[in-house]
């Protein structure tokens, strides 16, 4: 697959920028379709070189004639792939660019359907489920594409040894996210006994607590915990 290199495509790298511009301009309609070119480009790329791996001389021989037929065909298979969106990989690059771009609407849910997320995390869990919007909240702000300096993402900033950990497979995916950032501050709720501690814990992961004998001493996690407590009264109308 070394032949395989979208670097070296001035029309891939064109339709590519075209792309991250028009995310940033938040012209939806004109990315999504330099997204799809992209990908119909990408897709005869990679059948190109699967082609030649298995075929040096071409599926209709060597010769202008074949070198023709072949082209066509490898053209046409990349249309078709790109039309059905088999690889997905308009959608990817779509997801990534809004990313990059901080668009934060694609992607979004209603509150509706958080707080729907939210109560189904907190039955499973069995945790309140004001602290779980509290987290959310004090995370993410709600955007499921958030991503912090330091690589956590989604929701509840999951990074990604503990999405790993906790076997998420689109860590994107608020439902799964949310899910399986409940579960891991249930864990830390089970291991320390106390809220606090637990908060602590999820910023800055259980060893530091640890290493402490309760919240560590870093400016970041106290003001985080005192922040999450904050919204949490604030949610229940103690605060």
């Amino acid at each position: 697959m070394d032949n395989l290199k979208i670097v070296n495509n001035p029309l891939a790298e064109k339709l590519l920028g075209e792309a991250r511009s028009n995310v940033q301009n938040s012209d939806s309609a004109k990315a999504e379709k330099a997204t799809r070119q992209f990908e119909t480009i990408f897709a005869n790329m990679l059948f190109s070189a699967m082609r030649k791996a298995m075929a040096p001389e071409g599926f209709y021989g060597s010769g202008p004639q074949g070198d023709i037929f072949q082209s066509m065909m490898e053209q046409r298979f990349g249309e078709i792939v790109a039309k059905r969106n088999q690889l997905g990989i308009a959608d990817l690059l779509k997801q990534q660019l809004d990313v990059s771009s901080g668009n934060p609407e694609t992607g979004k849910i209603s509150d509706k359907q958080l707080q729907k997320i939210v109560d189904e995390a907190a039955a499973h869990t069995g945790l309140d489920p004001d602290l779980i919007k509290a987290v959310i909240t004090q995370e993410s702000g709600g955007n499921p594409l958030a991503i912090s300096t330091a690589g956590a993402k989604g929701m509840m900033q999951l990074m990604d040894e503990t999405a790993r950990d906790l076997q998420v497979e689109n860590v994107f995916d608020s439902r799964e996210n949310i899910f399986a950032g409940s579960r891991y501050l249930k864990q830390q709720l089970d291991d320390f006994g106390s809220l606090e501690l637990a908060l602590a814990a999820y910023n800055a992961g259980p060893s530091a607590v640890k290493k402490y004998g309760g919240i560590p001493p870093y400016e970041e996690t106290q003001n985080y915990v005192k922040r999450v407590m904050h919204i949490l009264q604030r949610e229940k109308g103690t605060d």
